[in-house]
């Protein structure tokens, strides 16, 4: 893999949502280069178990980790990372944190609603208008850094298999992430969103989908799709993760999201439970 230590002159990264899946592999890939990482979720438990594996295969790396409820208040988020992060001057940020749901969301209060909103798509705009402050506070020290932002397949087609909010979000973030990539790198900004589909994390059981059949043929590791980020950054600014991206993307752009919807509403089991 390239060594984004020497790429972006990297001493600290911070990875939101670092505490498992994704975020944690690409955290321990970063220490394998000697990069200290700060590890930003909601749960302290794992967390800590994050920090205490990082350290035992790297002890000269050093790992801070920060309990914050991303699904909350983004200023809580903000203050957070102007306590523990603005000096640490970082380089590289992995906004990957982010959850599905399978709910209805009228029938679930607005509430619920507001958090998956915050956590999929505030806290990421936030992270990214923190860091972006950061690096032009710097002035010319600043040089090359990166950010990557996670997004899924799911942003590419309107799909039931979970709450209409997360595609959504994600298709959100994906415009995010290309409009900000046109207008930062000038300041020496890679910017990079992924694409992922089926992977082997803790998503489907948060997002109570059940046994998924996809996973079978489709999904990825953690592992491989940290090695596709280190690969791409700086020569792409969007990226599919696997073969089911690939092919969920070639189909929507084939069939129309018009054909999409109609074939799924006439063969969807809650279309037909609900008649």
């Amino acid at each position: 893999m390239p060594n984004l230590k020497k790429k972006y002159g990297a001493k600290w990264a911070l990875i939101t949502g670092g505490s498992t899946g994704i975020g944690y592999q690409f955290a321990e890939d970063l220490a394998s280069q000697d990069v200290n990482v700060v590890l930003l979720a909601n749960n302290k438990d794992r967390l800590e178990n994050a920090k205490t594996k990082i350290n035992e295969k790297y002890p000269n790396v050093e790992v801070r980790t920060i309990s914050v409820d991303l699904s909350g208040d983004a200023l809580d988020l903000e203050k957070a990372l102007d306590e523990h992060v603005a000096e640490l001057n970082v380089n590289i940020v992995f906004s990957n944190a982010g959850y599905g749901t399978t709910f209805e969301f009228e029938e679930v209060g607005w509430e619920a609603v507001q958090k998956h909103i915050n956590c999929n798509v505030v806290a990421h705009v936030k992270v990214a208008e923190w860091f972006l402050k950061q690096w032009k506070s710097r002035g010319k020290q600043a040089t090359r850094g990166a950010i990557i932002f996670t997004s899924s397949v799911a942003s590419y087609v309107p799909i039931e298999m979970l709450s209409e909010l997360y595609g959504a979000s994600k298709a959100y973030l994906s415009i995010f992430a290309g409009s900000f990539a046109i207008r930062t790198k000038k300041f020496g900004l890679d910017t990079l969103v992924i694409q992922p589909g089926p992977v082997t994390t803790r998503f489907s059981e948060v997002a109570k989908i059940g046994k998924d059949p996809l996973k079978k043929y489709f999904q990825r590791s953690p592992s491989s799709v940290s090695r596709l980020i280190f690969n791409a950054l700086g020569k792409f600014t969007s990226i599919e993760t696997g073969f089911f991206s690939v092919i969920v993307k070639a189909l929507t752009r084939f069939l129309g999201k018009n054909l999409i919807v109609y074939v799924s509403q006439k063969t969807s089991p809650t279309t037909k439970k609900d008649k």
